[in-house]
């Protein structure tokens, strides 16, 4: 509050440069209880430019994925929110806000809303895919040959079916993704520098993942999701310990180690090619 009242007064010389987090979310709950946005705006800058975890405990993940969304629809930092909420859309399963959040409602439902609609979309990505393998079946590939994407329609559908559920199974876009360039993998591994007996193309289905949820920059003030680059945020996303970096930055590893060494930088590849989020130029 104290902050605040110099900035409303006047008193701009008095207000820190470098702000704690859990500082900054007190300072938006005044400035929004208030109506006080049009006093600090020219404060906004410095203060999410500045912001960082500070030196006390670590506040949890679940208040930092709170705080982050609510202090940016605040002081109206429209790239700022995008970012941190395209990144909870696509590591989460399911967004559950902490038992006093700050972040209003009808953002947690439009980023659960959103989600649902990415994951549906990759459903069908997969379902198609299963068609054209039921469309072109052939004979069994002989013993000794090269396999064939056909050889992989069970892994296929074990993954659809537990796509179904993603609530039931913690599964987000990032994990649906994860999952599909898994049995990519596989084939690849396979075949080798074989030439399989079909030309189905098992990769044009992990591609038009990575392009679905490429396309998803979060969701704007309204809730309406975003479908076009957005500028680089003020908030350095790595000082404030935000969980999920992929999304808020560049040249970032997967989190996911795993034996698919060509595609380890699948997720930030997916997350952050030029031309969206922080690659842009």
């Amino acid at each position: 509050m104290l902050v605040v009242m110099r900035v409303v007064h006047g008193v701009g010389c008095e207000v820190p440069m470098r702000l704690e987090l859990e500082l900054l979310k007190d300072i938006a709950v005044v400035v929004d209880k208030n109506c006080l946005f049009d006093a600090v705006r020219g404060f906004v800058c410095q203060w999410l430019q500045g912001a960082w975890v500070g030196e006390n405990p670590t506040p949890p993940s679940q208040e930092i994925l709170d705080w982050v969304p609510y202090i940016t629809w605040v002081l109206k930092r429209k790239p700022d929110f995008q970012h941190a909420t395209r990144s909870i859309i696509m590591e989460q399963s399911v967004t559950v806000a902490p038992k006093y959040a700050y972040t209003p409602d009808k953002v947690h439902t439009a980023m659960g809303r959103v989600r649902d609609e990415v994951l549906s979309t990759m459903r069908a990505l997969i379902r198609d895919h299963l068609k054209e393998l039921e469309s072109t079946r052939h004979l069994p590939v002989q013993e000794g040959c090269c396999p064939c994407p056909h050889s992989f329609m069970r892994d296929w559908k074990i993954l659809l079916q537990r796509a179904r559920y993603p609530h039931k199974y913690k599964l987000s876009p990032v994990a649906v993704l994860t999952l599909v360039y898994e049995v990519v993998g596989k084939f690849d591994l396979a075949v080798g520098r074989g030439e399989p007996v079909c030309r189905i193309s098992v990769h044009k289905v992990l591609k038009k993942c990575q392009q679905e949820m490429r396309e998803c920059q979060g969701i704007d003030f309204d809730g309406n999701v975003v479908r076009y680059p957005f500028p680089l945020p003020w908030i350095d996303f790595k000082a404030i310990n935000w969980p999920y970096n992929a999304w808020v930055g560049k040249n970032h590893q997967s989190p996911k180690e795993d034996m698919w060494e060509s595609q380890r930088r699948l997720l930030a590849a997916t997350a952050a090619l030029t031309g969206y989020g922080r690659d842009r130029r």
